[in-house]
């Protein structure tokens, strides 16, 4: 008996430009069909939402499905393309919750590993968004392990019940929360409890409230 399938991952795409839109969904099918399902490619972040993706692809570049666009997306996951963009765009756009950031000089490579590790609801940390990232006085540059780990235990989650998420022993998860309290540490931001990391990551943009 033939071994079963993995279901491709569900991508909607918005973009305000039908052309372009339509060349990234050609593009994804034509590459990897049993990778990725486009189940919507338009200019509304609302009915992309309706279509229930499992990740969204959203042009920044354009005014009618930018920014604006990303609490319509409902928690998505979603990774943010289009021109180079200024650093303080590419972080107020992260810290609304994109997962990842990809140019049009970037490579159709660079746009399938943002995707996947949105998938995963993981940062995608290039050097350009780490700079961007440290570029902020007061925020904590994380990888991407202590981002998740940090979202699992301040939502609530027992250090045991973050491991298994994570698929890690218990000892490293607490040390990936460990680094990100010494790094709101070492910005002179006590974290200590449980209370003032969600209070924090709220604050940063890292997880939204409940």
């Amino acid at each position: 008996m033939s071994e079963k399938q993995p279901t491709p991952v569900r991508v909607g795409i918005v973009d305000g430009h039908e052309l372009s839109r339509q060349a990234l969904a050609a593009l994804m099918t034509q590459r990897e069909p049993d990778t990725w399902q486009v189940v919507y490619a338009g200019a509304d972040p609302r009915d992309a939402a309706a279509a229930q993706p499992d990740v969204v692809v959203l042009n920044l570049d354009d005014p009618t499905s930018g920014e604006a666009a990303m609490e319509s997306l409902g928690g998505l996951p979603v990774v943010v393309t289009g021109s180079e963009g200024s650093p303080e765009e590419i972080r107020r756009a992260l810290m609304k919750g994109a997962l990842g950031h990809v140019t049009r000089s970037h490579n159709y490579a660079d746009l399938n590993g943002a995707l996947h590790s949105a998938v995963r609801r993981e940062l995608h940390v290039t050097p350009h968004i780490a700079d961007i990232l440290s570029g902020v006085p007061d925020v904590p540059a994380l990888s991407p392990r202590e981002l998740t780990a940090l979202k699992l235990y301040a939502a609530g989650l027992t250090m045991g019940a973050v491991a298994e998420s994570m698929g890690v022993s218990t000892h490293t998860a607490r040390e990936y929360i460990d680094r990100v309290r010494d790094k709101y540490g070492n910005l002179g931001r006590s974290v200590r409890t449980r209370t003032e990391l969600y209070a924090a990551a709220v604050r940063d943009g890292f997880i939204k409230p409940s």
